[in-house]
C-alpha cells in the first residue's frame, strides 16, 4: 500500500543507513517553486501581470501562515494560541455585544470548535456568555473583569514579536503595504 501511495514521486538518494526507506525530497521555498512553476510554461509568463498577481497572493498567504505559526510558538509559552488571542481581541472590541457566531466568523473558526474554545475561556474566567437582550436564542460574549491582566500579557508578547518582525521595514513601505491590502480586502468580500 505504501508503494502505491508514493508511486511516481521522486525520492532523495538513499544512504546505506537508510536503504529501503522512502525519503521524500523537501518542498522548495516559494521562489524556487515559482521558478519551477514558470518553467513548466503551462500557466503564465514570467514578468506578466498574472505572474505579479501570483507572487503577491503567494507572499500574502505565506506571510499569514508563517505569522500565525510563529505567534502560536510564542503564545504557547504562556498557554495561549493565536485563535484565543484573536477571539479575546474581538470580544473586547465588541464591548460585550458580539454574538458567538459573529466572533467565530470573524476569527475564521467553525461554530462547534469556537464553542469548545469559549467553554475553556469561561472555565479560565476570562469570558462570560449571556443571552442577547434582543434575541434570547442568541448568546453574546463579554470579557470578565479579571481578563484584563491576561489580555495585557498576550498583547505585550504579540507586540514584542511584531516589533522584531517589522523593525527593519521603513514606515512608508509598511504604510504602502497596508494601503494596498486595505484596498483588496473589501473586494474579496464582493467576489
Amino acid at each position: 500500500m505504501r508503494q502505491a501511495k508514493n508511486k511516481g514521486k521522486k525520492s532523495a538518494p538513499r544512504s546505506e543507513a537508510g536503504a529501503g526507506r522512502y525519503e521524500p525530497l523537501p518542498l522548495p521555498d516559494i521562489q524556487e517553486g515559482r521558478r519551477r512553476f514558470l518553467e513548466s510554461g503551462r500557466y503564465h509568463e514570467a514578468g506578466s501581470r498574472e505572474d505579479l498577481n501570483f507572487q503577491f497572493t503567494s507572499a500574502v498567504m505565506g506571510l499569514g501562515r508563517r505569522w500565525r505559526n510563529r505567534l502560536n510558538e510564542e503564545l504557547a509559552q504562556i498557554g495561549q494560541t493565536q485563535a484565543r488571542w484573536e477571539s479575546l481581541f474581538w470580544i473586547e472590541a465588541a464591548g460585550g455585544h458580539a454574538t458567538q457566531s459573529e466572533v467565530a466568523q470573524r476569527v475564521g473558526i467553525e461554530g462547534p470548535t469556537f464553542a469548545r474554545m469559549l467553554d475553556r475561556l469561561e472555565k479560565e474566567k476570562l469570558v462570560v456568555r449571556r443571552a442577547s437582550k434582543s434575541d434570547r436564542r442568541t448568546k453574546t460574549i463579554a470579557l470578565r473583569e479579571g481578563a484584563a491582566p491576561r489580555l495585557k500579557e498576550i498583547s505585550d508578547l504579540t507586540d514584542r514579536l511584531r516589533s522584531r518582525l517589522l523593525e527593519d521595514v521603513d514606515p512608508a513601505e509598511l504604510a504602502a503595504c497596508i494601503a494596498v491590502i486595505r484596498r483588496i480586502l473589501p473586494k474579496l468580500e464582493q467576489l
